[in-house]
This record gives C-alpha cells, structure tokens and sequence, in this order.
C-alpha cells in the first residue's frame, strides 16, 4: 500500500521535475493518536461481549511516512505534500474452549499544501516554521473472528472517513549543495465526519446514531527528513 502511494505521487509530480530547482524530500517520524471516539467503542464492544477478553492494542502511536515536494514559485504555499499513517485496535480472547479476535486496522492518506518560513540562517543550518494543509482518508478495516469448538465464524468490513489535518511545527535543516538532511517536529489536528461502509454511505460505525465513531489522528509528530534539489 504504501509503495503504491509512493509511485502514485512520483507520476502526479512528474511533470514539475523538469521544472528547474524542484524540491524533493521524505520524511519518516513517529506520530502519536488520539482515537478517542475509536477507544471508546472498542471498550463499549468489549462490555458488551460478555466475553473475558482482553484490549491487547488501543491505537497506540506509530510510524508514518511523507513525501514534501516544492516548485519554485514567488508564493508563500510552494509545497506539495503526500502522506501515510497507520494504527490498530485488537481485542482478543483465547482458551480452551476457542478464540476471540476484533481487530480494527487504520490506514490514512494525507494530501495537501504546505507553507514554511525561515527564522534563523547560520552557515549551512537553517530554522523553519511550517504548516500543512490538507485532506485526509482514513480506511478501517473491522474484521472479526470467533471459534468455539468445531464452529468457525468470521466477518470482515471496510469503513471510510473523511478529515481534514493541518498541522504547524518546526525543521532543523542542514543543507550541502543539493542534499539536505533534517528534523521537525510539529503537532497535528483536524476535523472528521464519521466512517461509513464503502459502497454503503448510510451504514455507520458508533454506539447509538449519537455517538458514530470517527478518525481522530491529532498528537505529535516528529522524525527527520532527507531532501535532494533538482535542477541549476
């Protein structure tokens, strides 16, 4: 998923790699998530299972992954950006008598603008503020399992929600002739209507049509970065 991602946006940018000075980086840092709406339903499932199982994951922070691309034009937004995040719920039971599992994995695209500032030059190192803008789709994959005895059951569904993110921070860059070399941090938030089933647009997630679940991706994000400068 994520290398079709990075082919995806490579062909999008295509045309702007001819274009003299394009910018080009990848970022790679941990992220942390809030997924409040999406705990409280895992817990709910639990509760109402009356089933002895245990919350082995809750959508702990992970990974992700960002492609920054910049154009040079006289404008304060000049960037492009691509993204992918990842987490995961589980609840899981297992013992003599069978096996539990519900498991929700998330993954989300980010698309959007990203604008920055330099505050501070020294030599080669350079202080930046920077804010993103942009979209994102969350896909949540619902699958459940249970065995008792010779009696097997599984079911799996795919769940989409719609946000958008901004997210404002700082990068550390050090730049020699075309590479440049980094570290940001920053803290994302954003707005999100509730996950539906796809194909489906009236089924929602949630306890009560009050209380629908939806993506919540806010928390840090820090990491580094490396970037390569095309063109004189």
């Amino acid at each position: 998923m994520k290398a079709t991602l990075l082919v995806l946006v490579f062909f999008l940018v295509l045309p702007f790699i001819l274009v003299a000075q394009v910018s080009l980086a990848y970022q790679a840092g941990y992220g942390t998530y809030r997924m409040s709406s999406l705990s409280e339903y895992q817990k709910n499932v639990l509760k109402e299972s009356n089933f002895p199982a245990e919350i082995v994951t809750s959508f702990p922070g992970y990974f992700n992954h960002k492609i920054v691309i910049g154009i040079p034009v006289k404008m304060a937004i000049n960037k492009f950006y691509a993204g992918y995040l990842t987490t995961a719920g589980r609840i899981s039971l297992t013992d003599y008598s069978g096996k539990w599992l519900f498991d929700q994995t998330l993954n989300a695209f980010q698309a959007g603008l990203q604008a920055d500032h330099s505050f501070y030059k020294f030599k080669d190192f350079e202080i930046k503020g920077y804010i993103n803008l942009g979209l994102t789709t969350t896909l949540m994959r619902l699958y459940q399992y249970l065995s008792v005895a010779e009696e097997k059951f599984d079911e799996s569904y795919l769940f989409v929600g719609y946000g958008i993110d901004f997210q404002p921070g700082l990068e550390l860059i050090y730049t020699r002739s075309k590479f440049s070399f980094g570290v940001f941090a920053g803290y994302e938030q954003g707005f999100s209507k509730a996950f539906f089933k796809k194909g489906s647009p009236k089924i929602k997630v949630g306890t009560s049509s009050d209380n629908l679940v939806n993506p919540d991706w806010a928390g840090l994000r820090t990491g580094f970065q490396v970037g390569y400068t095309l063109g004189k």
